[in-house]
């Protein structure tokens, strides 16, 4: 494949991840996602039902199978902003669209993360640089798939991009590690090579738990989460997707292994999504058509990706 067709696989790849775990979003049970998900986890119905008497919180009431949590909206808000930026990602122009999506009056109806809402008090006084909140969590990279799209982004531009939702030493420290798995990913590597290769040249303690999610005897996804965390932080997000990563031998393994793992699988969808459909593409080991089909608005978020594949790319 080519790096367009990666990355556009990618970009697919990273919604139908986010849209596919939306049903089981935190909810920190797996067992209790075991026994509801029968043939797959996927696409399941949002039910307050499936929440009570079990760990974790039901934050999705106005959705239905198939929408965008969050995360995959602000995936959007940045392929939206860099079709309109000529390819390039303008951290003003994305502030400006984040906040009219999220804001008061905006398109999004839904729940408001920490970052977000950070974000928005920030940037309603004009503060931008940097807009984000003091938060260490997977709000941070949402946006990555897009941004890496780009055929080459600095270091310095990824700080910037961190820091529009997440002003924080620890998201600063982990989000480029996402980067470096994105662009290897996109640049031709399998979803194994890129994280033994983005693990070892990881430095310190962010080094270690890469490269242990990489290397550990545990097979099981499930259980590894629950030996790092399955919650929202980035040094419990990264090294379930590390792991992932490691191990599944097809996208819709991946995916399934993401979900069942529960927590903050949606906040762990958008980067695991976009490295395996830039390793496997569409359908075959890839992206499931069917998965596609059931994602709302997939014609449009399609057409918005081929657009940004004209420009970027």
């Amino acid at each position: 494949m080519k790096r367009a067709d990666r990355v556009s696989a990618g970009l697919i790849g990273a919604y139908v991840a986010d849209a596919a775990a939306l049903g089981f979003h935190w909810l920190y049970d797996p067992e209790r996602i075991a026994a509801l998900a029968g043939d797959s986890p996927t696409f399941r119905e949002p039910n307050a039902a499936d929440f009570e008497g079990f760990r974790g919180g039901f934050v999705h009431p106005t959705k239905r199978a198939g929408d965008l949590s969050q995360y995959g909206v602000q995936l959007r808000v940045a392929i939206q902003s860099m079709v309109a930026t000529d390819g390039r990602f303008d951290v003003k122009d994305f502030q400006d669209r984040f906040a009219a999506t999220f804001g008061p009056d905006g398109s999004w109806d839904g729940y408001i993360d920490k970052a977000t809402k950070g974000t928005l008090a920030n940037l309603a006084i004009d503060q931008r640089e940097p807009s984000g909140a003091d938060d260490d969590q997977v709000p941070a990279i949402a946006r990555f798939p897009a941004i890496m799209a780009q055929t080459k982004v600095s270091a310095e531009e990824i700080d910037a991009a961190i820091a529009i939702t997440s002003a924080n030493d620890t998201a600063a420290a982990w989000g480029p590690i996402a980067a470096s798995l994105l662009r290897a990913a996109y640049d031709g590597m399998t979803p194994r090579e890129a994280a033994v290769s983005v693990s070892s040249k990881a430095d310190g303690e962010i080094g270690d738990a890469l490269r242990n999610a990489v290397r550990t005897k545990e097979r099981d996804t499930v259980a590894f989460a629950e030996e790092v965390g399955r919650a929202c932080p980035l040094p419990q997000s990264m090294p379930v997707i590390f792991h992932i990563c490691a191990r599944a031998d097809t996208y819709r393994s991946a995916i399934e292994r993401n979900i069942l793992s529960g927590g903050d699988n949606c906040g762990r969808g958008p980067v695991l999504g976009a490295v395996f459909g830039a390793a496997h593409g569409i359908e075959g080991s890839g992206v499931p058509q069917e998965w596609i089909a059931k994602v709302i608005d997939n014609a449009d978020l399609t057409a918005e990706i081929a657009a940004l594949m004209k420009k970027s790319t």
